[in-house]
């Protein structure tokens, strides 16, 4: 018997009844029939799991802890279907959700993955306003864009790709080598760069994911500096990767360099005072990309409040912040009448 066209598969990792099973449900309520819908655990308790199993989701217990990408990638090798959705534990697909990211491959059989717009909501699912890529003037209508051109649009600016709304083609993902265990944070954001070296994007302009944002998320347990520093380095590797493979002409890729080192030594200049040595090293790499980024109001920038930030530690006082050195501004006083 062939399997499903696709699998929805949860990679859980102490997942919460309250978050968890409603996403669950929710993907069990997808209109778009022809599908499996797996748990693949990493250390959850055996009520929540039993309770995923009553839903109708077929579940799967790790026998060793695989971490974040490490389990990604199982739910893949578990993945039945010729196209994949890594859910998160704690979002929610819109019944159309798959319906209509399967329709758009279909309707793009160079693409290897596919990604809806989305929005942001809190814990108790109130929408927080951001919604990422609605931001972005190129992303108003349904399109399929050429890979490789949408490797630059990532490379110069930030995904406008939301993890969990990307459905896969299974054998484009397993045809990069899967999620790079390497990364703790940014292993999506390599693994779009890696497969738009090789395939089309398909978008779908509807908000169809509610992308939680909470204290006990993923991203929440990594500081701005570890972030900024991952995120990064996926952007240097990807690049360097196009380089060797001579899939990118010489002058796009030094651009595109340039771009990684402006934007490295952004980022080192916002976490300087809370984070000096990892300023630093983002400096190290943007100099190594680009020496002259250096000399630009940014560089100079991070260098000085990171050399004084180190300054202040050595002294066993707390780094000195732009806000601790300004007094905050209050409103304007009132207007008197004359």
């Amino acid at each position: 018997m062939s399997g499903p066209k696709v699998t929805i598969a949860f990679p859980t990792y102490r997942a919460r009844p309250a978050l968890f099973l409603p996403a669950l449900e929710a993907a069990l309520a997808q209109t778009f029939t022809d599908r499996e819908v797996i748990v693949v655990d990493d250390g959850s308790d055996d009520e929540v799991l039993r309770a995923a199993a009553e839903r109708g989701a077929t579940v799967h217990r790790n026998a060793e802890r695989q971490g974040l990408a490490g389990n990604w990638n199982r739910c893949v090798e578990l993945a039945r279907g010729e196209l994949v959705n890594v859910a998160h534990q704690d979002d929610l697909m819109a019944p159309t959700f798959l319906a209509r990211a399967v329709a758009a491959l279909d309707a793009a059989p160079r693409a290897g993955f596919a990604h809806t717009a989305w929005r942001s909501v809190d814990e108790t699912g109130a929408p927080t306003g951001e919604r990422w890529e609605h931001l972005e003037l190129d992303h108003l209508a349904d399109f399929v864009r050429d890979g490789r051109d949408y490797f630059q649009r990532i490379v110069t600016l930030h995904t406008p790709v939301c993890c969990p709304t990307a459905v896969y083609r299974r054998a484009a993902l397993l045809g990069v080598g899967g999620f790079d265990r390497a990364y703790g944070f940014a292993a999506d954001l390599d693994l779009f760069l890696r497969i738009t070296l090789d395939h089309d994007v398909a978008y779908v302009h509807e908000v169809l994911y509610a992308y939680r944002r909470h204290a006990g998320s993923t991203t929440s347990q990594h500081t701005l500096a570890q972030m900024n520093a991952e995120l990064l380095r996926a952007k240097r590797d990807a690049v360097d990767l196009a380089a060797r493979r001579g899939l990118l002409p010489p002058a796009a890729v030094a651009r595109l360099r340039a771009a990684v080192a402006r934007e490295g030594l952004k980022k080192a200049r916002k976490v300087a005072f809370d984070a000096p040595a990892a300023a630093l090293r983002e400096v190290r790499n943007a100099a190594r990309l680009r020496p002259l980024t250096l000399a630009s109001e940014n560089g100079v920038v991070a260098v000085t409040r990171a050399a004084w930030a180190m300054v202040r530690q050595a002294a066993g006082l707390p780094p000195g912040s732009r806000s601790a050195r300004r007094p905050k501004r209050g409103p304007p006083p009132p207007v008197q009448a004359s």
